[in-house]
């Protein structure tokens, strides 16, 4: 188009007058000349591509494996990045295998949300935090709303303080901090409360990857062997990894060992977010 208008007002200029059936074939051909000229370059960006698929066979990579071994490797990291909180797998208690408990390591940004809920003078971000989640096996399906599951929630609620309280006396006589949530309001149990609350099932979602399924009102999670008859309840210590597996031991009459990756403390554990 550019040169049928430069031809154009070069042959005005020189005050030759184009007949119209001239400007058509003119511009005819210049539409054929684009025509060539595109499909060329389509030609070539086809051979190019051609060769680069090629060449990534040869080498035993495809675009499509690239991108899926991209995506394994992103889920990778995220799988040991939890492994390297994870202090103690879950493990089911007591003979009739009525609870389970594992043991993380909290990181920067657990630590910021532990801050709001026990204050900043007990939570620092130097110190060393476990959270100890809790699963009770429930009798009732703790989605449904009634009298029955109202009362069985008071008792899983009374047999956990009771344990809990065991387990923080111990850790406190040994010179450390401990402390539980309450499941019910998400304040602490025995400390003083502050601006935030402790949220067991997004935080069972978040270290544990459980499934969790939106109410109406609130989250309700599902435990990958108890299902939704659940009863999640979190404690929360300083104390050293070891302390603390030695106090749980005592409490449930259960040998809780570390995990392999978690044996020796790292300063990266404390980096994870």
């Amino acid at each position: 188009c550019l040169c049928l208008c430069v031809s154009m007002s070069v042959c005005e200029r020189r005050s030759r007058k184009l007949s119209l059936c001239s400007r058509v074939v003119l511009f005819v051909l210049l539409l054929f000349l684009c025509s060539f000229l595109s499909i060329v370059m389509m030609n070539t960006e086809a051979v190019a591509e051609v060769e680069d698929h090629l060449q990534q066979e040869e080498s035993g990579m495809t675009p499509h494996t690239s991108q899926k071994n991209q995506c394994c490797t992103s889920k990778d990291n995220k799988k040991k990045k939890r492994e390297d909180l994870m202090v103690c797998a879950p493990s089911l208690v007591f003979d009739d295998e009525s609870m389970e408990v594992s043991v993380f390591r909290a990181n920067k940004r657990f630590k910021r949300e532990l801050a709001l809920i026990f204050g900043p003078q007990t939570i620092k971000q130097d110190d060393q935090v476990l959270i100890i989640p809790t699963f009770q096996k429930s009798f009732n399906d703790m989605v449904s709303i009634g009298g029955a599951v109202a009362e069985e929630k008071d008792k899983l609620l009374e047999e956990f303080v009771v344990n809990a309280r065991k387990f923080c006396d111990e850790v406190q006589r040994r010179g450390h901090w401990a402390d539980f949530t309450d499941p019910a309001s998400g304040y602490p149990g025995l400390g003083d409360r502050h601006s935030s609350t402790y949220p067991d099932v997004l935080a069972a979602q978040s270290l544990l990857k459980y499934s969790v399924i939106p109410a109406d009102c609130c989250q309700i999670l599902h435990h990958p062997k108890f299902g939704t008859k659940v009863y999640p309840a979190t404690m929360f210590t300083n104390a050293p990894v070891s302390e603390a597996l030695d106090v749980l031991s005592c409490v449930f009459h259960h040998p809780f060992l570390p995990t392999t990756a978690t044996t020796t403390p790292t300063s990266s554990d404390n980096n994870n977010e």
